[in-house]
C-alpha cells in the first residue's frame, strides 16, 4: 500500500500554518474518513501525515525520516503550506 498517491483524492482544504497550528489542524479530521496532510516546507523536504479512523497510520519527512521522529518534527514546523486530502 503506497502512502503517495493524491490522485484518487479530494482536497479537503488547504492553507499556511501560520494561525492554525497542525494540532489545531489535525483536530478538524473527521475520524470517519482516510486523510492525508502533506507539509510543503520552501527549503525543506515533504512532510506527509495519513490518518485512518482518526488515528495516524503513516508519517514521513521526505524519504529517510519516519515515524514519530517524523511527526515530531512537523509539529514544530510554522509557517509551512500544507494539503489536506481526503482518500475516495
Amino acid at each position: 500500500m503506497g502512502y503517495d498517491a493524491k490522485r484518487d483524492n479530494r482536497l479537503l482544504m488547504k492553507g499556511v500554518l501560520s494561525i492554525l497550528s497542525l494540532p489545531g489542524l489535525i483536530q478538524t479530521i473527521d475520524t470517519k474518513k482516510k486523510i492525508q496532510i502533506y507539509l510543503k516546507p520552501e527549503s525543506k523536504r515533504v512532510g506527509k501525515l495519513f490518518f485512518s479512523e482518526g488515528k495516524i497510520v503513516h508519517a514521513s519527512i521526505g524519504e529517510s525520516i519516519l515515524g514519530k521522529k517524523a511527526f515530531f518534527r512537523m509539529m514544530g514546523w510554522k509557517d509551512i503550506p500544507f494539503e489536506m486530502f481526503e482518500t475516495i
